[in-house]
């Protein structure tokens, strides 16, 4: 009960952040390459989970955003990608957000 719970939570807050997210300059300066053709969340998800990446609940959200997996690459490390609308993928190597919490 109490995971479902949690997992609503996230989801909801996600999609507050989705509406009110939208940060262009942030989006550009991390894009990476385009799709040859439009993918599904579901469809992005079959083919980089047995990958190794997993689904990034608590990154930041920009509109028009339709997935985020990250995959970790040492304890402190990560790659996080993006997935928009359009077919453009996003992402960075990055410092492992929740090995420093607040």
């Amino acid at each position: 009960m109490r995971g479902k719970l949690l997992f609503k939570l996230v989801k909801w807050t996600r999609a507050i952040r989705i509406f009110f997210g939208g940060y262009e300059a942030m989006e550009e300066k991390h894009k990476l390459f385009e799709l040859p053709f439009p993918l599904t969340p579901r469809q992005i998800y079959k083919r980089l989970i047995p990958d190794g990446y997993q689904y990034n609940t608590m990154s930041t959200t920009y509109k028009k955003q339709i997935f985020t997996v990250r995959k970790l690459t040492d304890l402190d490390h990560q790659i996080h990608l993006r997935f928009y609308e359009a077919g453009w993928v996003s992402g960075h190597y990055e410092l492992q957000p929740d090995q420093w919490p607040i």
